[in-house]
């Protein structure tokens, strides 16, 4: 079996998946493009030579859907001979949809393929697609569908994860970035993004996240009341 070489990788930002979010503006088509093209131009690469391009997307109807991989690699003037194809497993869509463009390198069916993911929760919202598992009553009741959030506090509660193990994990994996941007560390694999073309830059949207974010303590995560409140329910301290 062949051995497959990640080459390049980039993203674009991340903003609020809500409509006043900072990349609202932005379509899913436009956010794939901009990522594709920069691959493209940072790279010199001939895009003749790109056999596949995989993207995963969770929900993709409307903009979002009619295989946008292939729509994507058109408006990235990948060029007519490019293919694409897009995948849907749920929240981990992207990380296989980079697990099969590798897979068709290991197999000898292809020699450089793209892997990567989509999505634009600001403008198709989570559960857009629909989907028997969640809303067939015949199936989702056998086997114990619930939301994400339910299921979160199921195991918390089973494995014995409090409020406050959760918030110091987090507050933890925030200095963690904060200091991978202090050290300049992901600077390279970011791409600005712009609802305008691919070679313009907002700069709302390209102003780094360092300059940005606010500071997270373990007292500014108490003031955030959570998704589920308890039984016995309490106001957050004053912030």
């Amino acid at each position: 079996m062949a051995d497959a070489f990640i080459y390049d990788h980039v993203r674009t930002p991340r903003g609020r998946g809500k409509v006043d979010g900072s990349l609202h503006e932005v379509t899913a088509l436009n956010l794939a493009s901009q990522a594709l093209a920069a691959i493209r131009d940072r790279n010199g690469l001939d895009t003749t030579l790109v056999e596949d391009v995989v993207l995963g997307c969770v929900d993709p109807v409307g903009e979002a859907g009619g295989d946008i991989a292939r729509a994507a690699a058109l408006h990235a003037g990948y060029g007519d001979s490019v293919p694409g194809v897009q995948i849907n497993r749920f929240c981990a869509s992207g990380l296989d949809a980079i697990n099969f463009a590798s897979a068709q390198v290991m197999a000898g069916q292809h020699d450089m393929t793209i892997g990567g993911g989509v999505e634009s929760m600001s403008r198709v919202g989570i559960g857009a697609a629909g989907g028997a598992w969640p809303m067939d009553p015949s199936l989702a009741i056998p086997t114990y569908f619930m939301p994400q959030g339910i299921s979160a506090d199921l195991i918390a509660t089973k494995y014995g994860f409090s409020r406050d193990d959760v918030d110091a994990y987090a507050v933890e994996s925030q200095k963690r970035a904060a200091k991978a941007w202090d050290r300049r560390r992901p600077c390279s694999r970011w791409r600005s993004c712009s609802p305008r073309s691919c070679r313009s830059a907002s700069s709302a949207a390209s102003t780094p996240w360092r300059r940005r974010r606010i500071p997270t303590s373990r007292r500014s995560l108490t003031c955030i009341m959570p998704a589920i409140p308890p039984a016995s329910s309490t106001a957050p301290p004053r912030c």
